[in-house]
């Protein structure tokens, strides 16, 4: 991501318009690696895991324990059909926490180095504007 802010420093002559948008490209690039550093963070914790196993290992203790009510094609059923369901479930709660996970503060901060950014630009082409009248004379 810095190599592509940098390639795009030192190309000249683009509109404001083609800047606005690669700002927008660069800040979504910056939130989109937010966002998947955090969710690799939650599925690498093992949190998500745990709590599948834990519940497949709870559906086989309520079969076994309820034995004389249930064939053994209903347990194994049963237990498939718990866990993919768990399995669902982790997957929304991960969907929530992204949904739920706020990006103001990082937002903001960005706009803040763009806006510092354009305003170094901006004296820097003053400099050398000036610089250039005053070798003209």
């Amino acid at each position: 991501m810095l190599y592509l802010k940098q390639l795009y420093k030192g190309k000249s002559g683009e509109s404001f318009f083609y800047k606005n948008n690669f700002y927008c490209f660069c800040c979504f690039m910056d939130v989109f690696v937010i966002v998947e550093r955090f969710t690799q963070n939650m599925i690498n914790s093992g949190l998500f895991r745990l709590y599948i196993a834990s519940g497949f290992f709870g559906t086989s203790v309520f079969f076994v324990i309820n034995a004389e009510l249930f064939s053994p094609l209903e347990m194994i059923l049963g237990v498939i059909g718990v866990t993919i369901a768990l399995k669902g479930i982790t997957n929304l709660m991960l969907s929530m926490i992204i949904l739920l996970f706020s990006l103001d503060n990082k937002k903001s901060e960005l706009d803040f180095n763009y806006q510092s950014e354009r305003i170094d630009s901006l004296l820097s082409e003053i400099q050398i504007s000036s610089s250039k009248t005053e070798n003209t004379k």
